[in-house]
């Protein structure tokens, strides 16, 4: 396998390891580190993004040369390093704009944190945009939210912790309704890779069978999915998340 197979999974360990050294680190250092992390994630993504390219085919990393259902594995082709790259320029572009408000309105006890919580998200996104497993991508799913809440309620003030609790509360429904029709898609199928539970639907399908049980498993996705974007009508808590956290946050 060559090395820069390997880059995808470096840069979702990256930054978690980044996000628990933030922590400990001063506001100062801790700000220049995430941004130095960021730099390097987006560095080994572009190198990802120009292999895919080369290769023109997708490949699959295992975690620990262990298969499934033994192992964990991650999915790398254009369209996932491409996101991966976008996903980094999005993500320093939002930070360098917004860093003169981070600074204004986040207490300089509590920077680091902020930036613990910004390496955390971004983890988050790089193991959704890779991963092939559907249980490995509904944990990133909760990290991301303790994230996005964290982000939400930095400022410490009484209307960012209210929208952070409405945040938390109708993010926890939508991540019950996506457990449960994860819950219930690996009883139908008895696979948890998103590519091989692909196969077995399609074959069940073709069928006729467990129709009903199907078609609960897509509404359950469906509302869980709609409440954790905010679409209509579960974008209630929306406008308070957005309003009351930081510039940066928001974007």
């Amino acid at each position: 396998m060559d090395l820069i197979q390997n880059f995808p999974f470096i840069t979702i360990l990256l930054c978690l390891a980044g996000g628990v050294l933030s922590s400990v680190l001063s506001a100062k250092k801790a700000r220049r580190f995430c941004f130095f992390l960021l730099g390097v994630v987006g560095v080994l993504s572009a190198f990802t993004f120009y292999d895919a390219l080369m290769r023109k085919e997708p490949y699959v990393y295992y975690m620990g040369h262990f298969p499934a259902p033994w192992g964990n594995e991650i999915r790398i082709g254009i369209l996932e390093s491409f996101m991966a790259v976008f996903f980094c320029v999005i993500m320093l572009l939002s930070l360098a704009g917004g860093l003169y408000k981070i600074i204004e309105e986040v207490e300089e006890t509590k920077q680091n944190l902020y930036w613990t919580m910004i390496s955390l998200l971004m983890s988050s996104m790089l193991a959704l945009i890779y991963t092939n497993d559907l249980f490995t991508a509904y944990v990133f799913v909760e990290i991301n939210t303790i994230a996005a809440a964290g982000l939400i309620m930095i400022r410490n003030n009484g209307h960012s912790i209210v929208a952070a609790t409405k945040y938390m509360i109708m993010s926890l429904v939508g991540s019950g309704m996506l457990l449960l029709s994860i819950s219930l898609l690996y009883d139908l199928t008895g696979h948890l890779l998103m590519s091989n539970m692909k196969t077995e639907i399609a074959t069940i399908a073709k069928t006729g069978e467990y129709q009903v049980p199907l078609t609960v498993i897509i509404a359950l996705i469906c509302v869980g999915i709609a409440i954790k974007s905010a679409l209509f009508p579960f974008h209630t808590w929306l406008p308070e998340a957005y309003g009351y956290s930081t510039a940066a946050s928001s974007a």
